[in-house]
């Protein structure tokens, strides 16, 4: 056994990473140099990059905004060396609160290390570094280009030749992996990197729906799943894919007690090979933060050199819940609505910056709306909306009659992949736990004909 006597204490940041006469530089810099200059250097400004004068950043920012002047004693009273390097000193500012927030983050990892195991010190500093970088993120307010610019034409033709070696590289119909649903595929170019969103109220088989289509996704070899559980014990995730690889009906194995055990051995035989240790889980605990998840993602990509990741959240308001807990008082419900907020927009930033397919799986209120939050339609890049057919419909009519197969509408309300737009007439074979297209066979591969897709 490893005894740790003693662990170094960190520097602290703000004492390391700080430098206010150089801040208070800057600070006299920019009141004398003006507006424009100011706004020339806004990407790198933020109240982060002044620790030590932080009241004199937000006066001189106040007094540009309105078109004022700067009050007098409002910026430190400091002489501005001839020859002074604005432009290197506002970076060298910029450069300090991001190591400032990596030191913070860092610190807070490093207080455990005796106490923990070498395997989750690393996970520790994973999730620190995580949450540094995306405290950094709002260090900057948008940098401005314009589209002529070389990053940007290169970034372009970059995406281009990833799609068009994709669809080389595979042999797909589709450059990035089919879920075996023509139509949705034909919508989607297959399950590309971005913010999805699946929504349903309860009852319409929303973890179910997730869970097929994380089987599907696997289908291709170079995949790996990431399923995060509010709700759903791992054990019966396990089932429902078994049984959804088999095609066999997980109630009669759940509740039932009905289902033929040599078909189930035969099934999870045949899903352990081929899928299992590419599909992982997460189950929230009140420690669970999206930082955690996409440091455990991250190391699960690594072990298994998989090219395309999913990561299927559910549901969305649980991780929110975790830390606001149910209430019905006003001000925590509207605490719950920012947190869920920064979930999604969290879910945005793990899909930019890793090139994964995030789901978040949503509830819906009673009015069809996300529920407690709105701002997750306006960050996804695919919103899908599980939902029954209307009373109208003859379908809902044959649902009643039905107990196997049940009709389903998958409604794309959002998609900035292709634009298109409308309902998929889904089928939930309940049997045989799989869902098809209306009108397809069950055989359906991922290899289909997308010709013969209805737009």
């Amino acid at each position: 056994m490893v005894h740790i006597a003693k662990v170094v204490p960190l520097a602290a940041p703000a004492a390391v990473f700080t430098n206010p006469d150089l801040e208070a530089r800057v600070l006299r810099a920019l009141a004398q140099v003006g507006e424009e200059e100011f706004y020339r250097l806004s990407d790198y400004l933020s109240p982060a990059c002044f620790p030590c004068h932080g009241e004199a950043f937000a006066a001189l920012a106040d007094a540009v905004a309105e078109e004022k002047p700067v009050p007098p004693g409002a910026v430190p009273q400091v002489d501005v060396p001839a020859g002074f390097d604005l432009d290197a000193a506002v970076a060298e500012l910029a450069e300090l609160a991001r190591k400032r927030l990596a030191a913070e983050a860092l610190e807070a990892a490093w207080r455990d290390l005796p106490a923990l195991p070498a395997d989750q010190v690393f996970l520790r500093v994973q999730e620190a570094l995580q949450r540094a970088e995306e405290a950094v993120q709002g260090l900057t307010a948008g940098r401005l280009v314009t589209l002529a610019d070389a990053e940007v034409a290169a970034e372009m033709d970059a995406r281009v030749r990833e799609v068009a070696d994709a669809v080389a590289r595979t042999g797909r119909p589709v450059p990035w992996p089919p879920l075996g649903l023509r139509s949705l595929d034909r919508a989607t170019g297959g399950v590309q990197p971005g913010a999805w969103v699946l929504a349903g109220r309860e009852g319409t088989s929303k973890t179910h729906f997730a869970l097929w289509l994380a089987n599907r996704f696997l289908e291709v070899e170079d995949t790996a799943v990431v399923y995060v559980t509010a709700e759903e014990p791992p054990w019966r995730m396990r089932l429902k894919l078994i049984c959804i690889e088999g095609r066999l009906n997980w109630y009669d194995y759940a509740s039932r007690g009905t289902g033929d055990v040599a078909s189930l051995s035969a099934g999870r035989a045949k899903w352990d090979a081929a899928k299992g240790r590419r599909f992982a889980v997460i189950e929230v605990t009140e420690n669970t933060t999206m930082a955690h998840i996409r440091a455990k993602a991250k190391a699960f990509q690594k072990r298994l050199s998989a090219r395309h990741v999913m990561v299927v959240i559910d549901y969305l308001q649980a991780l929110a819940h975790v830390e606001a807990g149910a209430t019905q008082e006003k001000w925590l419900q509207d605490a719950l609505r920012h947190r869920i907020d920064r979930v999604s927009r969290q879910a945005v930033l793990m899909a930019n910056k890793e090139g994964w397919t995030v789901i978040c799986v949503a509830a819906l209120n009673r009015e069809g709306d996300t529920r407690e939050s709105g701002q997750v339609n306006y960050d996804c890049d695919l919103y899908l909306q599980l939902e029954w057919p209307p009373d109208k419909d003859p379908r809902a009519r044959e649902n009643e009659q039905s107990v196997n197969m049940k009709k389903k509408d998958l409604r794309v309300r959002k998609n900035r992949y292709t634009g298109w737009t409308g309902v998929i007439r889904l089928e939930e074979w309940r049997d045989l736990s799989i869902f098809t297209e209306e009108g397809d066979a069950l055989g359906l591969k991922p290899d289909f004909d997308l010709d013969n897709s209805p737009f």
